[in-house]
């Protein structure tokens, strides 16, 4: 998979130099600024989705070495995300999403299908809409194991459920247990994962039926999260920066201690 993701991105920087130019300018940016507690990326990728003033956007990244485990690149802990998101001050919204995979059926058929978890606040923080129903929210998100509710990708509600539109409250089972539908994402958008767009959207509070085995969430040496944020307007890079780092200094602290 690792060599397929880099093949794909050789080719897109290929087809694309202005936009070579520019990740190349912000990863210098982002090496340059490890010796900071926070590293703010422009998520570039963002871009050309339908989502509103995506200059606003950023990937929260987390730099340099640290105890516990790490699932996947700029990961960040649960709880660092849950403190993030409700202290920080210079931000308009903090979302979180882990991109995993999981059993699809329907019917007699089945097939393994991207699946992301996300928070409740995730589809509110990018302004992603739906075509149909309504999206996740906080309210969906608050306890673990307790919301067994999906919303589907435009592109999988066309392909596998033929654009039914009486798909909203209907059933699909994922890896075996009933979930009902609440939504389906607008047309046009294919997720922030451009080399796997998720099909199907989950709230993190149903990490148990992706990630059976997984650690447990509480526990801020478990690196699993990629996180996102919206500035708020008016807010600069360095602005939410420091605010950030204000946040997170305690808590890097009390984990080396």
């Amino acid at each position: 998979m690792m060599l397929q993701d880099l093949q794909y991105a050789t080719r897109a920087l290929r087809q694309n130099p202005l936009f070579t130019v520019v990740a190349a300018l912000s990863l210098a940016i982002g090496i340059g600024a490890n010796a900071a507690i926070f590293t703010l990326l422009d998520q570039l990728l963002v871009r050309p989705l339908p989502l509103p003033e995506p200059d606003r956007l950023i990937q929260l990244e987390l730099p340099g070495p640290r105890s516990g485990s790490t699932y996947t690149n700029r990961a960040i802990s649960k709880p660092m995300y849950i403190e993030l998101r409700d202290g920080a001050t210079t931000l308009q919204g903090v979302s979180a999403h882990f991109l995993a995979s999981a059993s699809l059926s329907t019917g007699d058929r089945s097939q393994i299908v991207p699946t992301m978890l996300i928070s409740g606040t995730w589809f509110d923080t990018l302004g992603v809409k739906v075509a149909l129903g309504r999206p996740i929210t906080p309210q969906d998100d608050e306890t673990f194991d307790a919301h067994p509710i999906a919303v589907l990708s435009h592109g999988i509600w066309q392909r596998r459920f033929g654009s039914d539109p009486a798909i909203v409250n209907k059933k699909i089972i994922l890896n075996g247990r009933p979930l009902t539908v609440i939504g389906v994402t607008q047309p046009g958008f294919r997720g922030t994962d451009i080399v796997n767009p998720p099909d199907i959207y989950l709230p993190l509070a149903m990490q148990r039926l992706i990630l059976p085995n997984a650690a447990d969430p509480k526990d801020r040496r478990q690196y699993f999260l990629h996180v996102f944020a919206r500035m708020k307007a008016g807010i600069t890079p360095e602005q939410a920066k420091s605010d950030l780092d204000r946040l997170i200094i305690p808590i890097l602290t009390e984990e080396s201690s």
